[in-house]
């Protein structure tokens, strides 16, 4: 009975060490999981910040592009408007003036008061030069 019990006790005394043992091996396990879980996290937000600056920095090259075209644009929009302007605009001074729209205010009166009151002043001396 003595032989049963000290080995009953034995079988008891190896279990609990395998017990002990087992909890140790998982504690660890679960450390290097743990170690191994943040690795990763801290791999895939390394990851995740590069891929955001190369999205960042290629969405800011696609504004920036479109910003140059842009301009580019504007810049020869302005230089075909002004050439063609420039031809139209000093050609409608021209026949404006040539027309007699733009005058200056002495011209005016000299073409709408003067000129009229001669001209009739020479019809009628002509008018009476004929009749004498």
């Amino acid at each position: 009975m003595v032989g049963k019990s000290i080995e009953h006790a034995r079988i008891e005394v190896i279990e609990e060490y395998e017990a002990s043992e087992l909890k140790k091996h998982k504690k660890k396990y679960f450390q290097i999981k743990e170690a191994e879980l943040m690795e990763t996290q801290r791999l895939e937000e390394n990851r995740a910040r590069k891929s955001d600056e190369v999205d960042r920095r290629n969405s800011q090259m696609r504004l920036t592009k479109g910003i140059m075209q842009a301009t580019e644009k504007k810049v020869i929009a302005r230089l075909f408007a002004k050439n063609f302007l420039s031809k139209f605009k000093r050609d409608t001074m021209r026949t404006m003036i040539d027309l007699g729209a733009l005058r200056r205010p002495v011209d005016l009166s000299t073409g709408a008061t003067f000129v009229p009151q001669l001209y009739n002043q020479i019809q009628f001396d002509m008018q009476q030069y004929h009749d004498h």
